[in-house]
Order: C-alpha cells, then structure tokens, then sequence
C-alpha cells in the first residue's frame, strides 16, 4: 500500500512541476525559486513544519530519459481487471517527454502532526519551465480513470481521480480496510512560472489558499 500511493505521488509531483503556458511573468532564476519559498509562518497551517529546500531537477537530456518505460503506477494499473486502455494511457503521459523542460525550480516538504494511512505531508513547488505544460495530462486522467479496485499484497485497494474546481490537478481519493484517505495536486501557473503542491491531510480550499499565497509572492518578486 505504502510503494502504490508513493509511486503515483512521486509521478504526479514530477508532471505538476512541470507546468506552463507561456507568455506572462519572466521566468524566475534558480535562486529566486529556492528564495520565494513560502515559510513556515506563511504556509499558514497550525502545527505542519517545513523541511529543507531542495532543487527541482529536470530530466531533459539525461540518459535514459523518457526510454519508454513503464512507470510503476501504470503497470500496476495494467495488471489491474475493469481498467480502461485510454486510463492506462493518460497514467503513462504522466512521465511523458512530450512536455517543457525545467529551467529552474526548487521545492519544500511541509510536515503535519496526524495522518493515519498516509502521513501528513504537502510538497510546494515553484519552477520556471520553457515549453508546453503538462496539465493536459491530469485533464485526461480525471476524465478517463473512473473508480477501479487495485489488488497489491494480498489487500484491495479502491481508487478514483476527481477533477479539482479551483485550480489545475487532480484529487485522488483511496479505500482500504475500510480507511479512506484523499490527496490533493493543485497548481496554477503565470508566463513561465509555476506553482503546485501535492499532499495529504489538506482539504481542496487550503491547497488553494496556500497555492495563491506563494504564487503572490512570485509575482511581488
């Protein structure tokens, strides 16, 4: 249970901090992206403490970047009964090459006291990108992937995607042994800079507000 919603996670973070639609603000630098992070104070959430800033990598010209392999979410969909090809499809854009490359980024892990399934967790992104964005991908996801049941290590796990009605992303709802869980990708995105986060243990409106504090404060820049 951990490795699946994990994998996807990690997936949907990598896509979300891809974003862009060009035109707009300038892009940020390396160090406007690690500097405009939002505090611990600004974050706005009693009792979530904040991590270490760390840079946003791009994979662009890596090797073995985008070799077509499967990304471990997709297989484990593949391998799941009642699934769609065009679900299957939309997961594995995901880790597609067809989107911008990062120009700069950085991100911050903010931590929560509580969570029962998943701990308390949300990942504040800022990038600055040069090409297309990738929301197209999440687009697809809440419109093909309808609730499925996944069979990992002997447990079942029911899935469904929702489309968010306040920014681009995706909310991802999760049932096992009875105990359900949600986590929330949101982003928005001015010119070439982007702002997303994805975590657990946040209702819709405060990833909004959060999301909407540090794009402010990227735009006072």
């Amino acid at each position: 249970m951990r490795r699946t919603t994990t994998t996807f996670a990690l997936a949907a973070t990598a896509a979300l901090t891809l974003s862009a639609c060009g035109g707009g603000a300038e892009p940020l630098t390396q160090e406007q992206t690690a500097d405009v992070l939002l505090t611990e104070e600004e974050f706005g959430i009693d009792g979530w403490t904040r991590g270490e800033v760390e840079v946003v990598e791009s994979d662009e010209g890596e090797d073995g970047a985008d070799d077509g392999a499967t990304n471990e979410f997709e297989q484990l969909v593949q391998e799941t009964d009642g699934v769609s090809q065009e679900c299957i499809d939309a997961l594995g854009a995901v880790e597609g090459d067809s989107f911008g490359k990062t120009t700069a980024g950085s991100k911050v892990t903010f931590s929560g006291s509580g969570g029962d399934m998943l701990p308390e967790e949300a990942e504040l992104v800022v990038v600055s990108i040069d090409g297309d964005s990738p929301l197209a991908a999440f687009d697809a996801i809440n419109e093909e992937c309808s609730d499925m049941e996944i069979e990992q290590d002997g447990m079942t796990m029911k899935m469904g995607f929702t489309a968010l009605d306040s920014m681009d992303g995706s909310k991802i709802s999760m049932e096992v042994m009875g105990m359900k869980v949600e986590m929330i990708m949101g982003g928005v995105q001015d010119g070439d800079n982007i702002v997303a986060l994805m975590g657990s243990g946040l209702d819709e409106g405060q990833v909004k507000e959060i999301v909407d504090r540090q794009m402010e404060k990227v735009a006072d820049l």
